[in-house]
């Protein structure tokens, strides 16, 4: 899927207003997977159309990071999610999900999943990991959007 693809369903924000996204993101190629991304919404919409916070999904075993990116979430219009699926979903992950999804404050929005795959056929955990967020975008009445990314090896350090 090309990138402006996944960005179609994506709403323009209104007047004055910048499109709000937030990402949490496993290692550091997950961070340059949504850093395409919201580089590429930048290019499509103007610098000053999005405002784009981040955090690495370990970061969120902080208190006071993990309260503010659970904040964020709950006011979001892009939630991005960036994981590599040939591992167990992070805890803290699905804890974060768990704290912003019934505090929504926003009725429409969209989740979009940059999901690292291993080279070859995807395995169980890769189409398990893609369903769990589709059950949450589906539970947050989200649009949503997946992306995978083929990866050889093991994930990058974080």
């Amino acid at each position: 899927m090309e990138p402006t693809q996944i960005l179609n369903p994506v709403a323009a924000p209104q007047a004055g207003a910048a499109l709000k996204i937030i990402a949490v993101y496993q290692d550091i190629r997950g961070r340059e997977w949504a850093a395409e991304l919201w580089c590429r919404m930048s290019q499509l919409m103007g610098d000053d159309a999005i405002t784009n916070h981040s955090w690495n999904i370990a970061e969120l075993d902080h208190q006071e990071i993990f309260s503010a990116a659970v904040s964020a979430a709950t006011a979001a219009d892009v939630l991005v999610v960036s994981i590599h699926a040939g591992e167990q979903l992070p805890f803290v992950l699905c804890a974060w999900i768990d704290a912003w999804l019934p505090r929504r404050q926003r009725q429409d929005g969209t989740l979009i999943a940059l999901i690292g795959v291993p080279a070859g056929q995807p395995d169980a955990r890769s189409e398990q990991t893609g369903e769990y967020l589709r059950a949450v975008a589906r539970r947050g009445r989200l649009d949503f959007q997946l992306r995978e990314h083929v990866t050889t090896g093991t994930s990058s350090a974080t």
